[in-house]
């Protein structure tokens, strides 16, 4: 399903554009982004414009391009994963064009997670706008899915044949191919936890609530970090490192948002906020305050949204709030160790360290 004639070279020089801007180091996390979305929309929309027709609409809507009716909107959420990739590779050579490639392979594999990720939560809502399934329907999600991912790899495939980057383009699909693999253990595990109690000896560990979420959320952001390095020139312990480096900010980024799936502004995050509670999620927020007050799991297993303020006021209260926070504050400071070991250039390394404080401070 994905191009294998004319296209190519459509593809292999929408991902190798002439650069307009490269983010700059010193400047606030969201000009970052902003200029990254800048240099990455190109690139993404012919990958979407490369589709055939039937599946067109639903890669456009999953990747943020399109909404449920197929029209076009200025979305892809933040690219906060193709920001990371393109300052990475900035941290091993000045062309940001090695960058780009690798950003869109990972806004592609991360709209390839969401758009399953979505089918198995049952969310019908993505980014203010309908979730694939609920505006395709469940058979062309999973299918959509799948040619994310197709669409992924084929894009590390044109940019090593068009770099002549044998060793670059190889790094880079292992580390795409491993998160892929970490990713759905990820969502085993999630899935494994649901029915699991809150308190007993089946109760669900904070240490494995880690684990599932360096696979779930770390391993798709590690990615992007390693691919960007790669592509960009760094050895292979410096690409390790940043594999680490983004596990670690993916629980980090994981604790906020569980922080958000309680306590966040709907019409922000564009999510609702019980969905978490509704399906008994074991989250962090909620680990940490069952913890603290046990008598809290009844009242979680007996939730209803109705019931949502006053509920969220006890979690708050038993400390659940302030435990995401420390959460993601911990594994922040564990991933700037990792970026450490990593060692890009200086202007490379603080923007990763403002996409770091913006992981902290982010509300959506």
């Amino acid at each position: 399903m994905v191009p294998m004639n004319g296209a190519e070279n459509a593809l292999a020089e929408a991902v190798v554009p002439t650069p307009r801007a490269v983010p700059g180091a010193g400047v606030p996390a969201e000009r970052i982004l902003a200029e990254t979305r800048e240099l990455t929309r190109p690139a993404l929309r012919q990958a979407v414009a490369d589709c055939p027709e039937s599946c067109a609409r639903p890669v456009g809507l999953a990747v943020g391009l399109l909404d449920g009716d197929g029209n076009p909107v200025d979305g892809g959420g933040k690219m906060f994963r193709a920001a990371l990739a393109l300052a990475a590779a900035l941290g091993y050579r000045d062309d940001p064009r090695p960058g780009v490639a690798g950003a869109v392979a990972v806004e592609l594999l991360h709209a390839y997670t969401l758009t399953h990720d979505d089918v198995m939560d049952g969310d019908r809502w993505r980014r203010g706008q309908p979730s694939v399934w609920a505006a395709h329907g469940l058979n062309v999600a999973i299918l959509t899915g799948d040619v994310l991912y197709a669409l992924a790899q084929h894009t590390l495939a044109q940019h090593t044949l068009a770099r002549r980057d044998a060793a670059g383009g190889a790094a880079a699909a292992r580390y795409l191919s491993r998160a892929a693999v970490d990713v759905t253990y990820g969502q085993a595990q999630d899935l494994a936890m649901e029915p699991r109690p809150f308190l007993g000896p089946e109760a669900v560990s904070v240490d494995e609530y880690r684990e599932m979420t360096a696979n779930k959320t770390g391993s798709v952001i590690g990615a992007a970090l390693a691919i960007g390095g790669a592509l960009g020139g760094a050895g292979a312990e410096q690409t390790d490192a940043l594999w680490q480096a983004g596990r670690h900010l993916g629980v980090a980024f994981q604790a906020v948002d569980d922080q958000l799936g309680i306590w966040g502004e709907p019409s922000v995050t564009g999510k609702p906020v019980d969905s978490d509670l509704a399906r008994r999620k074991k989250t962090i927020p909620v680990l940490a305050a069952v913890g603290s007050r046990p008598e809290l799991a009844e009242a979680i297993e007996r939730f209803q949204p109705a019931g949502l303020p006053e509920l969220a006021r006890a979690l708050a209260d038993a400390g659940g709030h302030a435990a995401a926070r420390d959460e993601a504050a911990a594994q922040l400071d564990q991933a700037r160790r990792m970026l450490d070991r990593a060692a890009p250039r200086p202007a490379a390394r603080a923007r990763l360290d403002a996409l770091i404080d913006f992981t902290a401070a982010r509300t959506a």
